[in-house]
């Protein structure tokens, strides 16, 4: 994947001010400074380019396309680290349109190679601190072209839907094409990372757009690539169990970087969606 970062062109105030946490990292700490274009590849051979923020945060730029946008930018300004120095700075992928003043603040999920999508955190400003202390820091600005480039997905109503960019690409295998499948018959439910999915990690099978869509189950161990599932029992929605219902169904799964809490969640999880992929075509469930 080759993409780029930008310049922060200034935080400007729109939330609730919060005291100032500890952050990972101060550029300082690693000879930078807020603004500067950092990059690991001479190290790792990891094209990714990012813009670091006082707060110890950084952000990618996603696509070179975008880097026409800004014309002050040059690549002859990007500096090289280490992969550690690199980590040490918290990736964020909140954005908001400083350049028309606009305070709505947006999501970006990385959904391919050079490619994303927008969405909206439909949220009070202090509903998103309480659920994110550090949220105003992790706020970096587009301008208009940078901002309608990118496609628009479904809006959130909680930070627990952000999915955080750490270089995992999804795929679902199976099933890839439309399928029906009877009540009570079994199934292999099949997908692929990237790269290798560390211990700890986990991964949620659920149906959607269906008529009782949510979640089929948490898979523990992921690595295997490989879910059963017997097309039966009961489907997770928040904290209620719904019996299953015949109908037409897309399958979604999500990688986490732990074991999320998926019903009433205390606020300040560590735990973050990193992936999300949906099959191809529609399963018949009868």
């Amino acid at each position: 994947m080759y993409k780029r970062a930008f310049f922060v062109l200034g935080l400007m105030a729109l939330f609730l001010i919060v005291p100032h946490g500890a952050s990972a990292i101060s550029p300082q700490d690693a000879g930078l400074k807020e603004g500067n274009l950092i990059s690991s590849q001479a190290y790792d051979g990891d094209f990714d380019i990012y813009i670091i923020n006082q707060s110890g945060y950084k952000r990618l730029f996603l696509n070179p396309a975008i880097f026409g946008f800004y014309g002050h930018l040059k690549y002859s300004q990007v500096i090289s680290v280490t992969p550690q120095v690199r980590d040490q700075f918290i990736t964020a992928n909140y954005y908001r349109n400083c350049e028309a003043g606009n305070s709505k603040v947006y999501s970006l999920e990385v959904s391919g190679e050079d490619s994303g999508l927008l969405h909206h955190i439909n949220m009070s400003a202090q509903d998103a601190i309480n659920q994110d202390a550090n949220f105003t820091k992790k706020v970096f600005c587009t301008n208009n072209q940078e901002l309608n480039w990118y496609q628009q997905g479904a809006a959130y109503a909680s930070l627990t839907e952000v999915i955080a960019y750490t270089g995992y690409n999804l795929t679902v295998l199976s099933p890839k094409s439309k399928e029906t499948w009877i009540m009570g018959s079994s199934h292999a439910i099949k997908w692929q990372t990237n790269k290798a999915i560390p211990q700890g990690y986990s991964l949620t099978v659920a149906l959607i757009g269906g008529p009782t869509s949510g979640l089929i189950r948490l898979v523990s161990a992921p690595q295997s690539g490989t879910f059963i599932w017997d097309t039966q029992g009961y489907i997770i929605a928040g904290d209620l169990a719904s019996a299953l219902n015949p109908g037409i169904y897309g399958i979604e799964l999500k990688l986490y970087d732990g074991t999320p809490c998926l019903g009433l969640c205390p606020p300040g999880s560590n735990v973050h969606a990193v992936a999300r992929a949906q099959s191809a075509a529609a399963v018949t469930i009868q």
